[in-house]
């Protein structure tokens, strides 16, 4: 789709196909940084504090449950497309929420438990959880799907409602209330990634035989899958907890340190560019040119012919790696400002 996108012939359809691209590479986080952006604007300061942190704190447990997946899955279904076999991503999708999500909801319930919250704050902030870590792995077979349009509508939808909801239930019965809220309105975006996913794929009748084979096969991707969402959240950990760090108390164990959270929060943000560059690119061009690289070896081509298809794969790799270190270069701008900002 995003191919498609790319080559309409008209400023449209690139522009279009970056917003998608972004959508898919960093959805929720992306959700979920606005959503706690308006609520920390809106909401009733009682609840919003300790909301904006149960919530901060969802988020990163989600991503590192998902973390090890997010490379490797994406290799697995990209295999099965490249095979063929596009009709089985509905069914390898299934069966990984599955234990991803037994696994999210342990640590769900273990984080909810360690707080000092009532039983419907908790259900709410295990709901929350559980529906972050959901979201992050229907994104993955989605980047395949064909009506980009419907997907920015869920995800349009189901924030607004959960915004308008964490403002209006936070405003009645507060924290308990923007926690239901917020856990509602990424509950519909879950649901209504899934609804997309079973329409482009179909409904899942039987696992893929090969799921855990192919994924067990991934085990660099798993780690660097792993170690990147940890790297990701680790200096945050210490500014959260370190005894020298400005951080302060903000619900039982839960810490925050203001200053550093938000402007690493606007860092962050400066670093979807270069996300949704490195998928519109790896959905585009690169991807085109495996795919031409492989054909030619399947079709036994001459050797010239497949050392060139590689070349061409190699220069798209080069070119796409230096276009992405460009746009990461502002990130890093602005978070050697956060950080000097932080030091006076």
């Amino acid at each position: 789709a995003m191919r498609r996108l790319m080559d309409r012939g008209d400023l449209a359809g690139p522009v279009a196909a970056f917003g998608w691209a972004t959508l898919l590479a960093a959805g929720p986080y992306l959700a979920a940084s606005l959503a706690l952006l308006a609520l920390g604007a809106g909401a009733a300061p009682e609840a919003a504090r300790p909301g904006l942190a149960i919530a901060a704190y969802a988020l990163a447990l989600s991503a590192l449950a998902f973390g090890p997946l997010q490379f490797a899955f994406a290799r697995v279904l990209g295999d099965l497309l490249r095979e063929g076999r596009g009709a089985w991503l509905g069914a390898a999708t299934a069966q990984v929420l599955g234990p991803l999500t037994g696994g999210l909801a342990i640590a769900a319930a273990a984080f909810a438990a360690a707080l000092p919250l009532d039983a419907g704050e908790r259900a709410a902030a295990f709901t929350l959880t559980l529906a972050y870590g959901g979201t992050w792995l229907a994104l993955v077979p989605l980047s395949a799907a064909r009506n980009y349009a419907a997907i920015g509508l869920v995800f349009a939808v189901g924030c607004m409602a959960g915004l308008g909801l964490a403002l209006a239930l936070g405003e009645a019965f507060g924290l308990r209330g923007l926690l239901s809220g917020l856990a509602a309105g990424q509950v519909g975006v879950l649901l209504g990634l899934l609804g997309r996913a079973d329409r482009e794929f179909g409904a899942p009748t039987v696992p893929l035989p090969d799921l855990w084979p192919r994924l067990r096969a991934q085990g660099p991707l798993l780690v660097a899958g792993g170690a990147y969402a940890t790297a990701l959240w680790a200096d945050r950990a210490i500014f959260w907890w370190h005894p020298l760090a400005p951080s302060q108390a903000v619900l039982g164990p839960l810490r925050v340190c203001p200053a550093y959270d938000n402007g690493m929060a606007l860092a962050a943000l400066s670093t979807l560019p270069a996300i949704a560059l490195v998928v519109l690119l790896a959905e585009t061009d690169l991807a085109r040119r495996v795919a031409d690289w492989v054909a030619t070896i399947e079709a036994r081509a001459a050797l010239p012919t497949v050392r060139a298809a590689g070349q061409a794969l190699i220069d798209s790799v080069w070119r796409n790696s230096v276009s992405y270190t460009h746009l990461r270069a502002h990130e890093t701008v602005l978070d050697l400002v956060c950080r000097l900002l932080l030091e006076k």
